[in-house]
């Protein structure tokens, strides 16, 4: 038998040369091995093949080359060449399958491969090539290593690739894959192409959207988020899930101020996919008339004129021009007398030329370039100007000495006008050579100048001229007792008091001592001193004790003190009293700043870390205002029970230094009503300095205000934590109140803050000019919680502790030295710029214009259930050598 096999040039090692043959047929068989390049065929003996039996079981053929190298070789070399001949070939990989191409961002593929079947060495790297399924070369993408995925960067969105790759050896570079196919992924597409238009009417309210969303499409239904930038995207809002542009509830959209913002409105899907569009939004201009102004306060100024003033209109087109006025007589059907032709830019004018006696009604309205209002509600004129009254009893004699401290006499506890009008004095003394007399203001002084009697006149003029006039009598007594000893202790903060007094046997003396700053002159402080002598025998005591002052100190300030013999043994009211000391003087050191703690406990969970920030810089911005400190309280042995001051507050055993506010964030009354409310809980007294208070901040509002609103807010509340509205009744500060047991006093009377060293800011920041009682209080609006605990809003503008808050707002002078007044050091320093807008009294022309929010913003509650914590008064230090016979009792009054 004979078979046949076919050797080619360039055949691979190790490939069989046709087929097996079985084991019995070897004998007979003659293989027959044709190189068809040559053109000759070989025949050979089975002695011949079996030379070569040390391949495959002997059984198959197998060349162990390519072949003769030329072929010019003779047949007998070739079989040699071909049976005789080993050597080992190298085999390239074969084509991997197509790789998997997956589109994972709008910008680059995902490739991955499976290696080749069966590599006949191990596969030490890939080429891969990729292009746009529309082109028809390839490019390279670099690619090291064996790994078999990689990624292709830097394509365009939704466009169709090939990929293909090759194996590669130590043979070399097997033949490419069949191309894969893959897409990247879409981005989003704005349909209204680069840019668009979108319109709000101006004065557009909060929350209210701007036409239709700017919206983006996307081919494979990815969900999108949208954003806002730009230059004006701070005016704007946009609904993330849906590009719907919305108005701010922060911002005003006026068309004569700005007519045209710019914002860029952003697309991005989860794959990283972008887009972005300019959106021109236009404010378009409505008519805007002013608003109807409210009824106008009618004054008599004569018996035949009025004042008449007015608050501004709300108004949220062009400024408010000019005011036209009517009046006629009440209660009749007359027709109205108009004045038009007069240009009133101001909100008051005065109307003469009228009939004595008869009361007229008046209405107002106001007109811009947009328009005129409708016509107010009527005002009538008040009954003819009154003159001032005086209660005499409230006017008493006076006992001064010679030497010792000026006394101040109130006079506008006395003298009062029926209208409200604001009251000048004058005063004079029937012999200086014995006491004088000056006025100051709401007040009197007087000073002795040697021992005798003297009546002072004062009279009381009101703005129209009305007076009316009463006296009151001053004994001046000449010093029997001299001025006591003064020693003030830096470390432990105490005025140390000494003086020395004759006693009976057993006998009990009641003295009352008093202290006071002196310049600008304080309120004074008073104890009753309770001395027991235990001797059986009379004798001359040296009597020495201290008084804590810390809780009123400022540091280099001179402050006097007295004291006089009550006359027995105690301080009643019919005890009859010896004339006074001379006055002792003493200036404490300077101390530098104090260390005021504000410590905020959260309760019910505390804020966002955002919030908390603004809130604790509030606090951060009165422990610098706030120079001294307070005495420090346990509560260890008495705590304060849980929920006692908020809902959700717990017991309290630890100490107070200086003061703890617990802050509540809540529901009150939802959106654009009530932003915080503030009060006290603990107090000392009889300072009445706040140990602990509480303050409740309304959630539903305090999300929507910007950073500067929520610091303002918190500083407006923290200072009523203090005591500011809330203490100025207990120290007598606060004059005419606008409200009794909770209702208001028709008509509203002037309201005001005496406090000598606010008078003296108010003055300072341009209020030297203001008619009525100096600090203005708020006495109109509001109600309970907001009249007679903030400053007047119509006055005061922008000033920080007004009753409502605006975008802009100035912590002033006035403010932290109102805080002197309470009692408190104080670094006016920290105050900010601020000038009284409205020395007329006029209330301002809309609260919109100095950006006020929804009233009311603040409610105080006043301590009406606060808790009275006793501070230690006095301590005894030494009883000049006779300790154990002597008592002594010091009572704060």
């Amino acid at each position: 038998m004979t078979h046949e096999v076919d050797v080619k040039y360039g055949m691979v090692a190790d490939h069989v040369l046709g087929s097996a043959c079985p084991e019995d047929e070897l004998a007979a068989v003659t293989w027959a091995v044709r190189i068809p390049m040559i053109g000759w065929t070989l025949s050979a003996s089975l002695l011949a093949v079996l030379a070569v039996s040390t391949v495959a079981d002997g059984a198959e053929l197998e060349p162990v080359s390519a072949g003769p190298s030329e072929e010019g070789e003779v047949a007998d070399s070739a079989v040699r060449w071909l049976l005789l001949r080993r050597r080992t070939w190298r085999e390239l990989p074969e084509a991997p399958r197509a790789p998997t191409v997956t589109g994972d961002s709008p910008y680059s593929l995902a490739v991955a491969w499976d290696p080749p079947d069966r590599p006949p060495t191990a596969v030490v790297g890939y080429d891969v090539e990729y292009r746009v399924a529309t082109a028809s070369a390839f490019s390279q993408w670099p690619h090291s290593g064996a790994a078999t995925t990689t990624a292709i960067t830097g394509l365009s969105p939704s466009t169709t690739h090939h990929v293909r790759v090759r194996a590669i050896n130590d043979a070399g570079r097997g033949d490419w894959s069949e191309a894969g196919i893959g897409m990247t992924s879409h981005v989003p597409v704005f349909s209204e192409g680069a840019s668009t238009t979108r319109a709000v009417l101006e004065n557009t309210p909060a929350h209210r959207n701007i036409g239709s969303p700017v919206a983006a499409a996307h081919a494979a239904n990815e969900t999108l988020t949208y954003g806002l930038g730009g230059p004006d995207a701070w005016r704007f809002g946009i609904v993330a899930g849906s590009g719907q542009l919305r108005t701010l509830g922060e911002v005003d959209y006026d068309h004569e101020e700005n007519p045209d913002h710019e914002v860029t409105v952003t697309a991005e899907d989860t794959r990283g996919g972008r887009a972005a569009i300019v959106v021109h939004i236009r404010v378009l201009d409505v008519v805007e008339s002013p608003g109807r102004p409210a009824a106008p306060i009618v004054v008599a100024s004569s018996r035949t004129s009025v004042r008449v003033s007015w608050t501004a209109p709300a108004n949220t087109g062009p400024p408010i021009t000019d005011y036209d006025y009517r009046y006629r007589v009440a209660t009749s059907n007359r027709r109205w007398t108009e004045v038009t032709d007069t240009a009133i830019a101001a909100t008051r004018t005065e109307i003469t030329g009228l009939v004595g006696g008869v009361r007229y009604e008046v209405q107002v309205r106001a007109s811009s370039d947009e328009g005129v209002s409708d016509w107010s509600e009527s005002g009538s004129i008040g009954a003819p100007n009154d003159a001032p009254v005086v209660d005499l009893g409230k006017l008493r004699d006076v006992d001064v000495t010679v030497g010792g401290a000026i006394e101040v006499v109130p006079l506008n506890q006395a003298f009062s006008d029926p209208e409200g009008y604001p009251l000048t004095f004058s005063v004079s003394s029937t012999d200086e050579a014995i006491a004088v007399a000056k006025p100051e203001g709401p007040v009197a002084t007087v000073e002795a100048v040697a021992p005798g009697t003297v009546d002072i006149a004062v009279i009381a003029t009101d703005p129209l001229g009305a007076t009316v006039s009463a006296d009151f009598k001053v004994r001046a007594h000449a010093a029997t007792r001299a001025a006591p000893i003064l020693r003030y202790t830096r470390t432990s903060r105490l005025l140390r008091v000494e003086f020395t007094d004759s006693f009976a046997a057993r006998e009990v003396r009641a003295y009352r001592f008093r202290i006071r700053q002196g310049l600008p002159r304080g309120a004074w402080r008073r104890y009753c001193v309770t001395i027991t002598s235990k001797y059986d025998e009379p004798g001359s005591i040296r009597i020495e004790f201290t008084l804590p002052i810390d809780s009123f100190l400022v540091p280099g300030t001179t402050y006097e003190l007295d004291y006089r013999y009550m006359g027995g043994a105690s301080c009643g009211v019919d005890s009859v009293p010896g004339p006074w000391s001379r006055v002792a003087r003493l200036t404490t050191p300077w101390a530098g700043r104090g260390n005021f703690d504000i410590e905020l406990a959260f309760v019910g969970g505390e804020p966002s870390a955002h919030h908390k920030a603004l809130i604790e810089q509030a606090a951060e911005t009165w422990e610098a205002i706030i120079t001294n400190e307070l005495p420090d309280h346990d509560f260890a042995n008495d705590p304060i029970p849980a929920g006692a001051c908020l809902e959700g507050q717990p017991e309290f055993a630890g100490i107070v230094d200086d003061l703890r506010i617990y802050v509540r964030l809540a529901s009150i009354d939802g959106r654009h009503g009530t932003l915080g409310t503030a009060g006290l809980c603990y107090y000392r007294t009889p300072s009445g300095f706040p140990i602990v208070s509480e303050i409740e901040l309304d959630t539903d509002d305090l999300d929507g205000l910007s950073d500067a609103v929520v610091r303002g807010l918190m500083l407006h509340e923290i200072a009523h934590a203090l005591g500011f509205g809330i203490l100025w009744g207990h120290k007598g500060l606060l004059e005419n109140p606008s409200l009794v047991d909770g209702a208001p006093v028709s008509p509203p009377p002037d309201t005001h803050f005496s406090g000598s060293n606010a008078v003296a800011a108010f003055d300072s920041a341009g209020g030297t000019n203001y008619k009525a009682g100096r600090v203005p209080v708020e006495n109109r609006f509001g109600g309970s919680g907001s009249q007679d605990s903030h400053w007047r809003k119509s006055v005061m503008g922008s000033e920080l502790m007004t009753r409502s808050l605006g975008r802009v707002y100035s912590l002033s002078a006035i403010t932290i030295e109102s805080m002197a007044d309470l009692g408190y050091s104080v670094d006016a320093s920290q105050a900010d710029a601020y000038t009284v807008p409205n020395v007329q009294g006029d209330v301002l022309r809309s609260l919109d214009a100095v950006g006020a929010l929804a009233l009311p913003n603040c409610v105080v509650r006043l301590p009406t259930d606060a808790i009275a914590v006793l501070e230690p008064v006095a301590e005894v230090r030494s009883m000049s050598g006779r300790d154990t016979e002597v008592d002594i009792q010091i009572e704060a009054e």
